[in-house]
């Protein structure tokens, strides 16, 4: 499960998630901000910070900015936190009772 809240080793671990055969990724596509950070401190006391890293999928596609994309797309509103009623985790539960996903 994942949505655009997922971010760094989340969208990292949906990467790599999303390449095995027996995964099934619901919700949203992650954020898409795999890489780490360089932070540097300039002589004027700025602070910078620089993604250095580039995560590719096996096929070589880069989804920074993009998010690993979902095989099933299913969104929350904030009504549905308010309510108690998480339409991601239900469609999850939906899909592992009728043997579709484990």
């Amino acid at each position: 499960m994942t949505n655009d809240r997922s971010i760094s080793a989340e969208d990292v671990m949906a990467l790599m998630m999303a390449e095995l055969e027996n995964v099934t990724i619901v919700g949203e596509n992650s954020n898409g901000s795999y890489s780490d950070i360089y932070t540097k401190r300039l002589p004027n006391k700025w602070l910078i910070t620089l993604s250095n890293q580039r995560y590719l999928s096996t096929d070589n596609k880069n989804y920074e900015g993009i998010g690993t994309p979902v095989d099933i797309e299913v969104k929350n509103m904030l009504e549905n936190y308010t309510s108690k009623n998480d339409k991601v985790l239900n469609k999850t539960f939906e899909l592992m009772k009728e043997g579709d996903i484990n």
